[in-house]
């Protein structure tokens, strides 16, 4: 397209490859201040690239109930829909699957909207399902995201927006064995994560900048899914987001302020010979965010716990209690590790911690909240 405002709709691209690997079914082009291309009803399949939209600073593009596959170059990195600097990027109700070696989704238009759709690596080597590169605002929410095994990247989308970002009520499903977190941030940005569901996952956001601001996000383990249909025919596409099946809540994941002993509202539990537990590791284990947990005054060897995704308060009775290394950790960290949590602990006495690289810590505080009083 060059300077156009165009729709299509219910439209076939299939084939599309040229000398430089960048064969797309529908190229953006052109002048025209505000352009708006829309696209619907449509399917994109065994290209180099779906779309590839170039530089217009108030140029738009939407995309509603189409349907994006096997589009790429095995020997080329290329993107199913590419998105230059541009006005908007609109997304909704569409499904991208088995894009090969890139992304689902790469834009730096300056606002980028995706909403109630469906993204699976398939079979294929994607890379990540949605790169925001530039964005100055962001909206990632109601969509469903699935990593498999073949996929190129750890993460599901990499956010760079600068102003705003909001991912909200998605659904992220990992079947990677390593697989690391739902979201790379790399922005300085603290993402506005709310009411989001993460299947088989370590983290919601990973390094280098997990900041994140919200509520109602949970970590769960295993889940059944049934992929959509893939496409056969053309026009009236129809993609609803499937809803697991079965799925077991962990925690939720609001660890971004510090806690009182007054928010901890959940069970007491006890550590001590013939209490809940024998040893504080079992009870850090079987523990659930907001619990209390009491251990009597003694001098407690070789008793490791490692605290994640959980919010705990540790809280000795009477003067101290002493946790004092004689095994070597198993760990090769600290007698206590705290992973993204809010940990409070009280009356504390740590001691002898040291490990083979010369590093070892009483507490290793790894992102979360810690107190100690």
């Amino acid at each position: 397209t060059m300077s156009a405002n165009i729709t299509f709709d219910n439209v076939e691209f299939s084939g599309n490859k040229v000398w430089d690997k960048n064969g797309a079914g529908i190229r953006m082009e052109g002048s025209i201040p505000g352009w708006v291309i829309t696209v619907k009803n449509s399917y994109f399949h065994n290209n180099e690239v779906g779309i590839l939209a170039g530089n217009q600073t108030n140029g738009i593009l939407n995309i509603e109930n189409t349907e994006f596959g096997f589009n790429g170059h095995a020997s080329s990195i290329t993107h199913t829909v590419n998105v230059w600097v541009i006005k908007e990027l609109n997304v909704k109700n569409s499904f991208f699957h088995d894009s090969i070696n890139g992304h689902n989704i790469r834009s730096l238009a300056d606002k980028i909207d995706v909403q109630n759709s469906f993204f699976s690596d398939g079979t294929a080597n994607t890379s990540f399902n949605i790169e925001v590169a530039r964005a100055l605002n962001s909206n990632i929410s109601w969509n469903t995201f699935i990593q498999n095994e073949t996929a190129e990247n750890t993460h599901m989308i990499l956010n760079t927006a600068t102003t705003s970002s909001i991912i909200n009520g998605n659904t992220f499903i990992n079947y990677a064995s390593r697989g690391v977190s739902a979201v790379n941030s790399q922005s300085s940005l603290a993402i506005e994560l709310n009411n989001n569901k993460m299947y088989n996952y370590k983290d919601f956001v990973g390094w280098p900048s997990p900041k994140f601001n919200g509520s109602g996000n949970m970590v769960l383990d295993t889940v059944n899914i049934t992929l959509p249909a893939l496409n056969t025919s053309v026009g009236n596409i129809q993609y609803n987001n499937p809803t697991p099946d079965t799925g077991v809540i962990k925690d939720e994941t609001e660890f971004t302020q510090a806690a009182t002993l007054a928010n901890f509202t959940g069970k007491d539990i006890t550590v001590w010979v013939g209490k809940n537990y024998s040893n504080l590791k079992d009870a850090v284990l079987n523990a659930k965010s907001w619990d209390k947990i009491y251990v009597d005054e003694w001098v407690y060897t070789s008793d490791y716990a490692t605290i994640s995704n959980k919010n705990l308060a540790i809280i000795w009775l009477g003067k101290w209690a002493e946790f004092k290394k004689v095994a070597a950790i198993p760990n090769g960290k600290a007698i206590f590790v705290s992973f993204k949590s809010n940990l409070l602990v009280k009356n504390i006495i740590f001691s002898d911690s040291d490990v083979p690289d010369l590093n070892g810590a009483w507490i290793r505080y790894e992102w979360g909240t810690l107190t100690i009083v």
